[in-house]
C-alpha cells in the first residue's frame, strides 16, 4: 500500500552554491545528489535578500518566505538581559522546558518558536490548514534547535534537536549531549519509540549502557575514500581537531556533545530517526517532514570548506541521501517529494592558496557567486573581544553626557555579531539628541575601520528600523540587504551593524583561530543551491536552472507540493 503524500524539506546547513557547483560532478553517479538531478530540477543559485546569513535567519526565511525584517529573527544570537550572548530562540516558558526522548524533564535552556513573527506564512501552517492535527503529521528534526523549530511551527507532532550540553548517565561529568524536545511537542514521543531505537543504535554488546550518540562519539572519523580525498583535497592529517577533538574522536573531546555535531555520522543518525518517525505513524496520514542536516556547518566552521574533512563530509552526505531516498521508496516512489536547499553559504579560509584574494571594495562581491579569500595581513579573522574593547575606547571619545552633564560610566553593553549594543545609560544620555547619536556612530565607524582593516562600515540601525521601506537595492545594494535584516517591530538586535569587507569573518568561537564562519552579505554566503523532486511533476526531471532565483521559491515549492497532493481516501 502506497503511503499518503509525504512532503520532505531538507536543509543542508552551510552548503554554498559555489561549493556544490565545484564538486557536484566529482560525486558518484549513484549518490543522492545525482538522483536529485536525474529525477528533479537543480537550481544552481538561490539568493537570500538579507545581509545576516546565519542559521536562524536563514531557516526562518526559508519556512516563512519572509525577510528577517518581517519575521523578526535578526541573528543566531542576541545580547541577553544579563549582558551575555543568548540564542534568539531561547525561552524559559513552561511549554519550552526540555524533555528527553524517554520523557524525562531535563535541565537546560529551553527553546521556542514563539518569537517568530509571520507565523501564519509558515509551511507547517499551510500544511495544517489542509491537514489539521490528527489528520496529518508534521515532524521536524535537526542537530540545532533553530534548525527544527522554524520548520515545526507551533502545532508539530514532532520537533526534535540535539542539545550538546546534556550530561551523560554513564559519565555525569561530561557534556555528551542528547536529542531533546520540549513539553509542547512531547505527546508523540511514546508512540515513536525513538528512545528505544536510540538506545540500541550501533549496539554490539548486551551490557553496553550507552546510547547511539555515545557510540558514534567513540568512533574515530576517518576518510571514506582516501584515494578520492587525496585527489580532491589532500591527505588527512592527524591533528586537524587541535584543541577540540583528539584524533577525530568525539569522546576524547572536552565536550563530546559539541564534537558530535561535527561528525558526518550525526546526520546519518538524524535521517534514521526521521524514518523511524515515518514508520511509527499511519500510512494513511499525509506528512510534512523537515530534516535540517547540520554536520556540514560544524565541519566547515572547524576546518574550512576546502579541507579534507569538508570534502569527506560532502561525500558521506551524498551517500546518506542516496540511502535515505531509497528508504523513502519503500513508502512508494510516487508518494514522496523533496525540496533540498541550504540556509547560507560559507567563505574560504583566510590566505587560502586555492582561492583568489578578495578585493577591498564590497560592491563586486555582493552579487559575485565565486568565492575569494581574505588576506590575514588585513585581519580577515575578527575576534569579538577585540572588537568590543575597541568599540568601548571609541565610544568613550564621543562625548556623550546625560541631562545633568555627567558622562555615562559604560556605553557599550556588548558585541554579538553583527551588532554592537549600547547600554541603557548610553541610550538615556543620548535621548532624542540625533547629533549625539551621529557623533557616536561616526566615532565607532572611524575607529573600528582604523583598527580593523576588514571592517567596511559601522551602520546605525535606527534609520533602518524607523524607515517605512528599505532603500532601493538598485541605488544602494548594501543598505538594502542590511535593512532587510533588521526588524522594525521591536528592538531585537543591537544598535550598530558591523559590515565586514569581502573575505572577512568573525571567528566561529568553537576553537579560537580555527576554521571559518559566515554571516556576510556577499555572494559566497548568500547564494545556495536548491533541488526539487516533485512526484506530481515528472517533467522536472533532469532540468537545470542557471538563472538566479529568490529564496522565496523554497517555500513556494513546498506549498505547491502540499496543496497539489491528491486527497487521501481509504
Amino acid at each position: 500500500m502506497q503511503h499518503a503524500p509525504i512532503a520532505v524539506a531538507i536543509v543542508v546547513d552551510q552548503l554554498a552554491a559555489w561549493v556544490l557547483r565545484e564538486r557536484l560532478d566529482r560525486l558518484p553517479d549513484d549518490g543522492g545528489f545525482a538522483r536529485l538531478r536525474r529525477e528533479g530540477k537543480y537550481f544552481q543559485e538561490m539568493a537570500y535578500a538579507h545581509a545576516i546569513t546565519e542559521t536562524a535567519p536563514g531557516h526562518a526565511s526559508l519556512f516563512t518566505g519572509k525577510l528577517p525584517r518581517d519575521h523578526g529573527i535578526v541573528a543566531n544570537d542576541v545580547l541577553g538581559p544579563d549582558g551575555k550572548k543568548q540564542p534568539t530562540v531561547a525561552d524559559n516558558g513552561e511549554s519550552s522546558k526540555l524533555v528527553g526522548l524517554d520523557g524525562r524533564t531535563l535541565e537546560g535552556q529551553g527553546s521556542s518558536v514563539d518569537i517568530l513573527e509571520a507565523k501564519s506564512s509558515l509551511v507547517a501552517t499551510v500544511f495544517r490548514s489542509r491537514y489539521p492535527k490528527g489528520q496529518g503529521i508534521v515532524a521536524a528534526l535537526s542537530l540545532k534547535d533553530r534548525g527544527a523549530l522554524f520548520a515545526a511551527g507551533e502545532t508539530a507532532d514532532y520537533a526534535l534537536w540535539f542539545d550538546p550540553k546534556i550530561r551523560g548517565e554513564v559519565d555525569a561529568q561530561k557534556e555528551v549531549g542528547a536529542f531533546v524536545t520540549t513539553r509542547r511537542y512531547e505527546a508523540s514521543l511514546r508512540k515513536s519509540g525513538l528512545a528505544a531505537f536510540l538506545g540500541s543504535y550501533l549496539a554490539t554488546e548486551a551490557g553496553d549502557r550507552r546510547d547511539g550518540v555515545a557510540r558514534i562519539e567513540a568512533q574515530a572519523w576517518k576518510g571514506l575514500d582516501p584515494a578520492w580525498l587525496s585527489e580532491n583535497a589532500g591527505v588527512p592529517g592527524a591533528n586537524d581537531y587541535t584543541g577540540f577533538v583528539g584524533a577525530h574522536t568525539a569522546s576524547q573531546a572536552g565536550k563530546p556533545g559539541a564534537a558530535f555535531r561535527a561528525l558526518p555520522d550525526s546526520d546519518r543518525l538524524l535521517l534514521e530517526m526521521a524514518l523511524r518517525v515515518l514508520r511509527a505513524e499511519s500510512r494513511d496520514l499525509p506528512v510534512f517532514l523537515s530534516v535540517s542536516l547540520s554536520a556540514n556547518d560544524y565541519v566547515g566552521h572547524l576546518f574550512g570548506p576546502d579541507s579534507w574533512e569538508a570534502w569527506d563530509e560532502l561525500r558521506r552526505l551524498d551517500l546518506a541521501l542516496a540511502w535515505f531516498f531509497k528508504e523513502l521508496d519503500a513508502f512508494g516512489p510516487q508518494a514522496w517529494s523533496v525540496v533540498l536547499t541550504a540556509d547560507h553559504g560559507v567563505v574560504p579560509l583566510e590566505d587560502s592558496p586555492r582561492r583568489p584574494q578578495c578585493g577591498q571594495s564590497p560592491r563586486g562581491a555582493l552579487d559575485a557567486a565565486k568565492p575569494c579569500s581574505g588576506a590575514s595581513a588585513r585581519g580577515a579573522r575578527m575576534y569579538t573581544e577585540e572588537v568590543r574593547s575597541t568599540a568601548e575606547l571609541a565610544a568613550a571619545k564621543a562625548g556623550l553626557r546625560d541631562a545633568s552633564g555627567k558622562r555615562p560610566d559604560n556605553i557599550i553593553a556588548g558585541v554579538v555579531y553583527p551588532y554592537i549594543y549600547l547600554t541603557e545609560a548610553a541610550k538615556n544620555a543620548m535621548g532624542a539628541d540625533a547629533s549625539a547619536r551621529a557623533r557616536l556612530a561616526s566615532r565607532l565607524d572611524s575607529e573600528l575601520k582604523g583598527k580593523f582593516k576588514s571592517v567596511h562600515a559601522i551602520l546605525d540601525v535606527l534609520p533602518f528600523r524607523e524607515a517605512e521601506v528599505c532603500p532601493d537595492e538598485r541605488t544602494d545594494r548594501m543598505a538594502a540587504l542590511v535593512c532587510n535584516s533588521i526588524s522594525p517591530a521591536s528592538e531585537r538586535g543591537g544598535d550598530f551593524y558591523i559590515v565586514l569587507k569581502p573575505g572577512a569573518f568573525f571567528d566561529a568561537d568553537l576553537v579560537k583561530g580555527t576554521g571559518v564562519a559566515h554571516g556576510s552579505p556577499y555572494g559566497y554566503d548568500r547564494f545556495v543551491p536548491m533541488f526539487v523532486r516533485d512526484a506530481s511533476r515528472p517533467a522536472l526531471a533532469g532540468q537545470v536552472e542557471d538563472k538566479r532565483i529568490a529564496f522565496t521559491q523554497f517555500r513556494d515549492e513546498l506549498v505547491r507540493i502540499i496543496l497539489s497532493a491528491p486527497s487521501v481516501t481509504r
